[in-house]
């Protein structure tokens, strides 16, 4: 027979979720202030919500619900001047109210954490920011440049110790866990930092290396297009040699001296920014070590 405390707080638990489920629709849903002020019992039965349940909330009205909508998205919206503020300042009051009641009506957040929500909030808006004529091209590429920036400032990474071990054509490289790679098709990098600034950037393909140095300031390399090709297969974990050959087939060069003499460099100015780490071990080796370990125990 089933326990009567288990049957209430089932009933107690389902009707919670009821509750919980109508706060979040009052939240998100486009043009739900005036349900909330005109009918509002139609607004909890419309999400499961009645009986003695009804009864208190609309006894409570729809002043705390309002309240908590305004808050929740209002907050929200600060998050994303305060984190793409140069992205927010072009897309324009208007645009940016716009794409965010549509953002939560149609997709929403899905993160805890305060800081994820620009990227979610971008990633939803980059097509509809490429279609719209009013919104400028080079938009999406700002807010890619300005979420770098805080993904490198935050990530987990950072200060590994050096390998010890030099450079070798035929092993992978160790690179500090803060690094990333971008591309984009605009020099958003070279916009002026004030947020009142409206000049636009060269329409020419760009990349940069990110990295948080050792002082926890965030850094950008501006790469050529052979250093571009050849880190990001090193990034992906190719060996030097597979980076070199693969990275100069797709930059339209010929591996020669010249174009080895520019990576020389490149690795040279990487190790000393603390950003190359040195070689990985060789793995073969490390297992052979693991199980003659084993063996002697």
């Amino acid at each position: 027979m089933d326990d009567p405390k288990d049957i209430q707080r089932g009933e107690d638990d389902a009707r919670d979720i009821l509750i919980i489920n109508a706060f979040t629709s009052a939240i998100r849903e486009r043009g739900v202030d005036e349900s909330l002020k005109t009918d509002l019992a139609s607004f909890y039965r419309a999400h499961g919500v009645d009986g003695e349940t009804l009864e208190l909330m609309l006894e409570r009205g729809p002043r705390r619900l309002r309240m908590y909508r305004q808050m929740v998205q209002g907050r929200l919206r600060r998050v994303l001047r305060e984190l793409l503020p140069r992205t927010v300042a072009r897309l324009g009051k208007k645009r940016l109210y716009a794409d965010f009641a549509d953002f939560f009506d149609n997709a929403g957040s899905h993160t805890v954490i305060l800081r994820e929500v620009p990227a979610e909030f971008t990633s939803f808006c980059r097509e509809r920011w490429a279609e719209a004529e009013a919104v400028p091209d080079f938009l999406s590429d700002l807010a890619s440049h300005e979420l770098l920036s805080l993904e490198v400032r935050n990530s987990l990474g950072g200060r590994e110790p050096a390998t010890g071990l030099p450079l070798a054509l035929d092993r992978p490289l160790r690179f500090d866990g803060t690094c990333r790679l971008r591309r984009y098709d605009y020099a958003v990098h070279s916009l002026p930092l004030d947020v009142d600034d409206r000049s636009e950037p060269e329409a020419i393909p760009s990349a940069l290396l990110a990295y948080r140095d050792r002082e926890y300031a965030v850094r950008f390399i501006a790469l050529t297009q052979r250093a571009t090709e050849v880190l990001e297969r090193l990034l992906a974990g190719s060996t030097v040699v597979s980076a070199l050959q693969e990275g100069a087939i797709a930059a339209g060069e010929t591996l020669g001296d010249e174009f080895l003499a520019g990576m020389t460099h490149l690795f040279a100015d990487l190790s000393e920014r603390g950003v190359l780490l040195g070689a990985l071990p060789d793995t073969s080796m490390i297992e052979a070590d693991e199980a003659v370990s084993r063996a002697d125990g």
